[in-house]
């Protein structure tokens, strides 16, 4: 049993070093904080997100592992819900945060006048398919991390741990490799106090909650897919759906509150449509015990 508990704690470092150290020498070494792209290397930032599903197979190699419970598999039959729950959360909670947003800073939110700036129904559609086919040319970068993450990392640390303590840490962990971005504005902007210190602690509680939702997910259906396409849809989609409800003419107000709609559509929404599922989890958990 010891043994078993030492391996699993090697096999825990090795994925991590595996992950963060290519992702944050990219994001550190290959910095250019004076040119409009970051990260100088192309390579490098169109690899990141793929770093933690090469860690998952390179881990179970060199550990001997094996390719068993990869969650590989779609398994559709009797799961299509969570697969619609992957799809709808990244819209809901844009929808959700853009409201708030506009609630906060809109003076005269008029939904109709929004929809008619962006020239009608038929403009809505062509960006509907254009985010549909960002998705699926995102999915593979999406699947990247999921399969790192939540195929591998959360499932070794239950091994160690309670399922809820297990999320949780992986969404600590997921929050700090991003850590090198959120030093360079990404996600948070860097116009806020304690910058930017608050915005990686803010990264790794929304990763928290983010973790709630996709391991969920990714439980229920024994797949990595319903995650991979909710971090994708999330990734190309989810702000879209914000600047419907705030109105494609008061779009530059995201940029003026960076770290305010961060706030909402990666933690304070995440953390309301959670609560159940974590709900759900505990129950399941304690009826195990």
């Amino acid at each position: 049993m010891q043994n078993e508990k030492s391996l699993t704690i090697r096999r825990i470092i090795i994925y991590l070093i595996l992950t963060f150290a290519p992702a944050y020498f990219f994001e550190i070494v290959t910095v250019d904080k004076d040119a409009e792209s970051y990260i100088t290397s192309a390579f490098g930032g169109n690899t990141l997100m793929l770093y933690p599903a090469l860690a998952n197979v390179l881990t179970r190699l060199i550990t001997k592992q094996g390719f068993q419970n990869n969650l590989l598999k779609f398994n559709l039959k009797g799961h299509i819900k969570y697969y619609g729950i992957g799809i709808l959360f990244p819209v809901i909670n844009g929808l959700l945060a853009g409201t708030i947003f506009s609630a906060i800073y809109i003076d005269h939110f008029d939904l109709a006048a929004n929809i008619e700036n962006l020239d009608g129904i038929i403009s809505i559609i062509a960006n509907i398919i254009m985010i549909i086919l960002t998705v699926v040319f995102e999915l593979f970068m999406g699947f990247g991390e999921e399969f790192g993450w939540r195929a591998y990392l959360t499932p070794e640390l239950e091994k160690l741990l309670p399922s809820p303590v297990a999320i949780a840490i992986t969404g600590i962990i997921w929050g700090l490799w991003h850590a090198p971005l959120i030093t360079l504005g990404y996600d948070w902007g860097t116009d806020y106090p304690f910058f930017p210190y608050l915005g990686i602690i803010a990264m790794c509680i929304s990763c928290i909650f983010l973790s709630m939702i996709l391991t969920y997910i990714t439980k229920k259906t024994n797949s990595v897919w319903p995650a991979a396409i909710c971090h994708t849809i999330i990734d190309a989609g989810m702000m879209f759906m914000s600047v419907l409800m705030v109105g494609y003419q008061n779009e530059d107000i995201f940029t003026e509150h960076t770290f305010t709609y961060a706030l909402l559509g990666m933690l304070i929404c995440p953390l309301i449509i959670s609560i159940p599922m974590m709900i759900s989890m505990f129950r399941k958990q304690e009826s195990a015990v």
